[in-house]
């Protein structure tokens, strides 16, 4: 009995699955669908954790010091509107996670989280101070091979040129062989010049004028020392001639004035330059055109050559653009405040070494509501929306332009990013074009959109 009661259980248990191969089989699907559900949870937490730590990337920061445009010390208000515009740039430029923060009185730290060729902080920081102006006149690169960015080597021999009517050539004109030459020209072949390099008007003074040392006539005067000629010849206070005063040239595209620089930079810091350079400047200040500009003595050049940027930006507007020799690096270089005034005409530069003369601006960036870069046909684009009264005077300065196919010149900062030519009246949007890769786009839109800083930003090294 006890051996069939233990065959019965036995039995009993084989047929009810109650044995240790059943057992084993159940704790293997158990481990293979717990493993399958591992899988599955993993998968889901990489397909949501990965792209947001791809996008999180590194930490990266800035520290920068900020001060005005003029040097001075920022305010508390300038500072907290700095900082509001960062944050809304970096994010604009698709950076994680900014924060800017204050550090004592003129420093800021950024803060933020960025992906492998995401756009750098450094490269927001920029004041980009938008600015839209009629374009007046503007140096062709065929006529002025040297304009390329970097320091022009000076003409080994002036340019000829058509011969004038009668005696001589117009003022500012290249004479005929043999003739004569009117005040500020190009001298004649076979002219005389005057000790130093710079030429007579004609040669020879007029007769009864007094020639200063370096060439430079007084006609009717005396000149002063170092070739500067005195009042009662072509220095009454008020003339081209005089540097401590805005000269009353003419203006427009063959005659700017040098009424482009902030009051704060002359006379005094112009008539500083003027003593310096000597007689190169009575002799540039005679330029009307590039053509002469480039038919300048190389001693003269050399003179404009090794002014600083601070000195060039209070230079006449008809120098610092006919000279060749201030060179589109110096301007680029030049103070921002000497740059950026609205009110006021100035000198510019394109990537490709282009100099602008470039009318007051009629649109800033206060003007901007909104700024976005697409891509259209494999071109990038920054399109800019602007205010209602950005809008109207917009409007109207194309309406203006397109009468006779004018230019309008887009500067951010210290550079013209595009200068296209007006053929109808623009409603609507600007549309920035140019040769923008993707990233470039990107970033303009991003500064463009935060709106320009009040500040200047310096990183902190």
């Amino acid at each position: 009995m006890a051996g069939d009661g233990s065959g019965d259980g036995e039995g009993i248990g084989e047929d009810g699955g109650t044995g240790p191969k059943a057992s084993r089989r159940g704790l293997t699907i158990a481990l293979i669908a717990a493993a399958a559900a591992i899988v599955v949870v993993a998968g889901v937490a990489l397909a949501f954790i990965l792209p947001r730590l791809g996008r999180s990337g590194r930490a990266v920061s800035l520290t920068v010091e900020a001060s005005t445009p003029s040097g001075g010390a920022p305010s508390g208000a300038d500072l907290d509107r700095t900082r509001r515009q960062l944050v809304a740039r970096m994010k604009a430029a698709g950076l994680d996670k900014p924060t800017v923060d204050r550090s004592g009185d003129r420093r800021l730290v950024l803060h933020a989280k960025a992906t492998t060729g995401a756009i750098s902080l450094r490269d927001l920081i920029a004041p980009d101070q938008l600015r839209i102006r009629r374009v007046l006149a503007s140096s062709d690169n065929s006529a002025n091979p040297d304009n390329s960015g970097n320091s022009a080597s000076a003409p080994s021999a002036p340019p000829s040129g058509p011969a004038g009517a009668g005696e001589g050539a117009a003022p500012g004109g290249t004479p005929a062989p043999g003739g004569t030459q009117a005040p500020g020209g190009i001298p004649a072949p076979g002219g005389t010049q005057a000790p130093g390099g710079i030429p007579a008007p004609g040669g020879t003074p007029a007769p009864g004028a007094t020639q200063a040392p370096g060439g430079i006539p007084a006609p009717g005067g005396t000149p002063a020392p170092g070739g500067l000629a005195t009042p009662g010849a072509n220095t009454a206070p008020g003339s081209d001639m005089d540097p401590t005063s805005e000269p009353n040239g003419p203006t427009g595209p063959t005659g700017p004035t040098d009424s482009g620089q902030p009051g704060d930079l002359s006379p005094g810091p112009r008539a500083s330059v003027a003593a310096k350079l000597g007689p190169a400047y009575a002799a540039a200040d005679q330029v009307a055109s590039f053509e002469e500009g480039q038919a300048l003595p190389a001693n003269v050049l050399q003179a404009f050559a090794a002014l600083s940027p601070e000195e060039i930006a209070v230079l006449p507007e008809q120098m610092q653009l006919y000279v060749p020799t201030v060179s589109c690096d110096a301007l680029r270089a030049r103070p921002l405040a000497a740059i950026v005034q609205p009110d006021q005409e100035i000198v510019a530069c394109d990537g490709d070494g282009r100099k602008y003369l470039l009318d007051v601006a009629t649109v800033t960036g206060t003007d901007i509501r909104s700024a976005k870069s697409a891509e259209d046909q494999g071109l990038w684009t920054v399109t800019v929306a602007l205010t209602a009264d950005g809008q109207q005077r917009f409007t109207a300065v194309t309406r203006d332009l397109a009468t006779d196919h004018g230019q309008l010149a887009i500067i951010v900062d210290e550079t013209v990013v595009s200068a296209p030519t007006v053929q109808a009246e623009i409603p609507g949007d600007l549309q920035i074009s140019g040769a923008f890769t993707a990233n470039q786009a990107k970033l303009l839109a991003a500064q463009l959109a935060g709106g320009e800083l009040p500040l200047v930003l310096n990183p902190i090294r």
